[in-house]
């Protein structure tokens, strides 16, 4: 594949207007990943053909991968915002390094600065409307005060595709809270993804040009099935390598949550998985939740439900996907899709969740991608 797919870098400006396309000669090597639910992330290195002058904090690089067959993507779907820059000699000349990360990470910068049993700060929503409106009242033009609004940013309209959560939420970290919601959806029968993605109908100067975004079900193309169906094995040279974990360090059988008050005052709520705790003499395992910004009764029941859910032993397939001549990054799967793999007399439908790439002069632009599930079915 490396031979085959070609990639460009370009530079933009804060709002996403272009500046200056990078030199095919400038782009020495370039190391990233991209991540479902997370900060994807990549370090570029560049040579001195290209004037550095044009490199500032908050400007943007995209990279635009064109394969064998002309078509061409924008690697993620997003620009990364620069957030470090360095220089250092080599031989006669200077070698640049630029690190960027992708707009999610504006959610790990923000709290949810309003105060307990505000509005702000305590929801009963459909998950994928629950955390478009922390976006909307922390980054977004609902935020206060208005400074804390992000001009460049607009917030796809509510859809109510997932399940209702409830949760008070004050002063947490907006993209930890973001994360968590996903996972309570989840729970509920309905896996959530969120992204921030180009918007490549806006007019950069004067419309925001990035565009917040959730995903029920799945974040890409279900592959697992249908015309689009890809069974990936070691066998036919798809995967690279495939581990079976039982997972049971972080167990947990019994949840105690407590809320606010002191001493006997103060409130708790209680979960049990029964069977679990009584599978063995050592089965009972307990853990304690610090609710205390939580006020009402039901939503302190509701985390000791949730960290019971999260505390259950995980048996995950982890499986590296490699770049063969049948299965190509981009083409045929990318971030967020389903696949089939098949090991060990069991078939896993696991999601592709993370995608690291790297591109250098001499091995060309290459792809690895990690997929996990917790489900199988026996062939």
């Amino acid at each position: 594949m490396s031979s085959d797919y070609l990639i460009n870098a370009q530079i933009l400006s804060d709002r996403g207007v272009p500046i200056s396309e990078v030199p095919s000669d400038a782009l020495l090597k370039i190391d990233g990943a991209l991540v479902l639910n997370g900060v994807s992330a990549v370090t570029v290195e560049l040579g001195d053909v290209f004037d550095f002058n044009l490199i500032a904090p908050d400007r943007r690089i995209r990279f635009e991968i064109t394969d064998s067959q002309n078509a061409t993507y924008i690697l993620g779907e997003k620009d990364f915002l620069i957030r470090r820059t360095s220089r250092r000699t080599e031989g006669y000349g200077y070698v640049y390094t630029i690190s960027g990360l992708c707009p999610v990470s504006k959610c790990d910068e923000y709290r949810v600065l309003y105060k307990s049993g505000t509005n702000q700060a305590k929801k009963e929503l459909p998950a994928d409307d629950f955390i478009k409106q922390i976006v909307l009242e922390n980054l977004g033009v609902l935020a206060t005060p208005p400074f804390r609004n992000l001009v460049g940013l607009r917030v796809e309209d509510g859809a109510s595709l997932a399940p209702v959560v409830s949760k008070e939420f004050s002063w947490r970290n907006a993209l930890e809270l973001m994360i968590e919601i996903s996972k309570d959806s989840e729970k509920k029968g309905t896996p959530l993804y969120f992204d921030i993605v180009l918007d490549l109908q806006a007019n950069p100067i004067s419309e925001p040009s990035l565009v917040f975004k959730t995903y029920t079900g799945l974040r890409g193309v279900d592959r697992s099935l249908g015309a689009e169906k890809l069974t990936m094995s070691i066998e036919n040279g798809a995967l690279l390598e495939i581990e079976v974990v039982d997972d049971r360090q972080e167990e947990a059988t019994y949840i105690l949550a407590a809320g606010q008050g002191e001493a006997n005052k103060r409130l708790t709520k209680d979960a049990q998985d029964i069977n679990r705790s009584e599978s063995s003499i050592w089965g009972h395992r307990e853990r304690f939740i610090d609710a205390r910004n939580v006020e009402d009764d039901s939503n302190i029941q509701s985390e000791a439900d949730s960290e019971l859910e999260l505390s259950r032993p995980k048996v995950e397939v982890f499986s590296k996907l490699g770049n063969s001549s049948e299965y190509q990054f981009l083409k045929d799967w990318n971030l967020g899709d389903r696949v089939e793999i098949e090991e060990g007399g069991r078939v896993y439908k696991p999601t592709i969740d993370m995608v690291a790439f790297q591109y250098t002069l001499e091995k060309g632009f290459e792809a690895l991608a990690t997929a996990r599930a917790s489900d199988f079915v026996s062939v």
